[in-house]
């Protein structure tokens, strides 16, 4: 059974970098650390003069503590446009409360904004916050492989210039929601990446003082209105790549390797309808564009194991066997793979836990305490000390492969239909499918058991697997140990390009 997290935030400015890093409701760009701890480089767009101005600075994000259920955050940005002679200070401090439901696999977070100041000075004009009202709603679905979730957001401020919030000479309201067609807060976060989408729509509606105004004419208008609306587009991404690298000498011991590189992508667009400013007054001409900012690294660079089977070589599952064995997914101790053998279910339990989590092992003193008189034991087939346990208690409590009664039936070969299955269930995705009954497109459904028909439907739409030349599927075949690293290869392809695509590409660009 999948856990479903729901956070409902009531007062929430940002989404903090160790889940995503679009940390403002503007979308917004974060860079490069400072000098100064946990401070980041950052780029926004300010709007509230009716003109797009790129402001560059600093933001301060905090780190959140762990293991309490109760603490203090506090955001500090410093913004500047020195061309436009524009500043910006904000200070955001949130009292965070947690709340844990175990027994319905949920957990709420409450943000309350206990402290909000900030200052915007555009050439020598104070821009005042007189109101703000805010609400922002999320819900995170936690399954075995890819945590999900999706959101909105609404937000209304408004700023006032001279004297009162009654009597002012400038006033801009400025709204952004993310509740409509074209707005998405969504993300995921798996062993291979990381990523948060935000698309929010943003309305200006603007008053200045009217030179012509007046007060004996009553079609005369103390104020001028204008109107503008901005598309905003965030998109963080941190991704895996790995890239082979050939060894030229022959006189070395193996003819290549696989680096892991780990990068960002951070992309924030937006496209604006505003109106034109003459004279400090707005006209009926509308000043319109499309902005790209983006800051791409590379983070991380690892060296991975060589593997050294000596019955793979000239083998059609060679690639995807190096590759798993260099990630450590699959067993490479042994100088033999036995590609053409029959995967065992206890071999799969191993290769997709390694392909979606990183399994530690248990320490001596826990294997030591699940030894003595009482414990309980998960199977009868699996005993405490098995070589393998952690790996049958991780599929087990995640529900990713289940037992046969009392037994695991470790040793038992394993079929494409159980493969398909368990890596659908692990992404989460049965539930996209449709009731049956129904038909997959494969001249072999009528041998796909019912109760993978769905999970099998699923893994054909996400291009997971896609059969074989005779437009079979094959489901009640056993799994070869080639096949198994294929297949796996081909979860960790999803997890890491295709549900990237989804996430920015599709959004972003408008696929």
């Amino acid at each position: 059974m999948k856990k479903i997290v729901i956070l409902l935030i009531i007062m929430a400015m940002i989404i903090t970098p160790s889940m995503a890093e679009v940390v403002s409701f503007e979308g917004g760009l974060v860079g490069d650390p400072t000098l100064t701890n946990n401070q980041f480089n950052y780029q926004e767009v300010l709007f509230i003069t009716g003109e797009p101005i790129v402001m560059t600075g600093t933001v301060q994000v905090p780190t959140v503590p762990e293991n309490t259920d109760q603490y203090t955050i506090t955001y500090n940005y410093e913004l500047l446009n020195s061309d436009k002679n524009v500043e910006v200070d904000r200070t955001a401090t949130f009292q965070v409360t947690k709340t844990s439901k175990e027994e319905y696999g949920q957990t709420t977070y409450k943000y309350e904004l206990t402290s909000l100041d900030e200052t915007i000075n555009v050439a020598g004009t104070e821009y005042v916050l007189n109101s703000f009202l805010y609400n922002r709603s999320m819900i995170y679905d936690n399954t075995a492989a890819v945590d999900y979730f999706s959101g909105n957001m609404y937000l209304k401020r408004t700023y006032y210039t001279g004297g009162t919030p009654e009597n002012y000479n400038i006033k801009v309201t400025i709204e952004i929601t993310s509740n409509h067609d074209e707005g998405a807060m969504i993300g995921y976060d798996h062993l291979w990446g990381n990523a948060e989408t935000y698309m929010s729509k943003m309305t200006l509606n603007g008053e200045v003082p009217n030179p012509d105004y007046d007060s004996s004419d009553p079609d005369s208008e103390e104020k001028l209105e204008w109107y503008g609306q901005v598309d905003l587009r965030s998109s963080y991404q941190k991704f895996s790549e790995f890239q082979y690298q050939s060894t030229a000498p022959q006189s070395i011991s193996f003819v290549g390797s696989y680096v892991r590189i780990d990068e960002i992508e951070n992309v924030f667009q937006y496209t604006y309808d505003m109106p034109v400013f003459e004279n400090n007054l707005p006209t009926t001409k509308r000043n319109t564009g499309e902005e790209t900012l983006r800051n791409d690294k590379i983070i991380d660079g690892d060296s991975m194991v060589v593997p050294h089977f000596k019955d793979t070589g000239g083998h059609w599952g060679e690639d995807n066997i190096f590759f798993l064995a260099s990630l450590e997914v699959i067993n490479n101790k042994s100088e033999f793979y036995g590609p053409d053998q029959p995967l065992t279910r206890i071999e799969f339990a191993e290769m997709i836990s390694n392909a979606i989590a990183t399994i530690e092992d248990r320490s001596q003193t826990e294997i030591i305490r699940s030894l003595r008189p009482g414990a309980t034991q998960m199977f009868n087939d699996i005993p405490n000390d098995y070589e393998f346990y952690n790996y049958v208690a991780f599929v087990y409590n995640n529900d990713i492969m289940n037992g046969y009664g009392n037994y695991f039936n470790p040793e038992d070969k394993i079929s494409r239909a159980e493969v398909i299955t368990i890596m659908v269930n692990a992404l989460g995705l049965e539930n996209r499918a449709p009731q049956l009954p129904f038909e997959t497109r494969y001249s072999d459904d009528a041998d796909i058991p019912n109760w993978s028909k769905r999970f099998i439907y699923m893994a054909d739409e996400i291009n997971l697997v896609s059969g074989f030349p005779d437009n079979t599927i094959k489901p009640n075949a056993h799994v070869t140990r080639a096949e198994g690293s294929a297949m796996i290869k081909s979860l960790i392809d999803h997890m890491k390009d295709n549900i990237r695509i989804d996430y920015r590409e599709k959004i972003i660009n408008r696929y």
